[in-house]
């Protein structure tokens, strides 16, 4: 979390290595397999792909990225499905570090709604969005393919009952 006048380029290539290009390797050495099996790609995006927020530049562009290459690879694989999908504020090591070291890239305001969010309980266990992702990773079917969502979107609602 560093705002771009305070970043350098190698915060964002670590952010860009992480998010993107090893998941751009990952998939195009899987793709013959995943073509024999009509299979899927579940990539894990975030809400921040979708809005900007001081001191996400990195970390939100990195996943708008990926969310790109998600459409890119419905369009250029159209027998793979492959699917983007936003955890939500998971109760994670990430969102410990925003409440302990955001306070100085982010608005007071954003970083005092990340506590606010810990502090009432209303971050998620993992395992909610998890048990999508698995299960899309089973399931997904084609008409998802190349799109976006939250992982409790109506849309994966038959994804989500346990």
């Amino acid at each position: 979390m560093t705002k771009i006048s305070e970043s350098d380029a190698e915060e964002w290539r670590r952010a860009y290595d992480i998010n993107v290009f090893s998941a751009v390797a990952l998939v195009k050495e899987s793709i013959p397999e995943l073509r024999k099996s009509s299979g899927r790609v579940i990539f894990i995006s975030s809400g921040a792909s979708k809005f900007a927020l001081a001191g996400w530049g990195a970390y939100g562009t990195s996943k708008a990225a990926l969310d790109h290459i998600c459409a890119h690879l419905a369009v250029e694989e159209p027998s793979l499905t492959p699917v983007t999908v936003s955890p939500g504020k998971l109760d994670t090591d990430m969102q410990k570090q925003i409440r302990e070291e955001g306070r100085t890239s982010m608005s007071t305001e954003a970083h005092a709604s990340f506590v606010a969010e810990h502090e009432k309980g209303l971050l998620l266990n993992p395992d909610l969005p998890g048990t999508v992702i698995a299960k899309l990773a089973i399931g997904a079917t084609n008409e998802l393919a190349g799109k976006h969502y939250r992982w409790n979107a109506a849309e994966l609602a038959d994804f989500q009952s346990k």
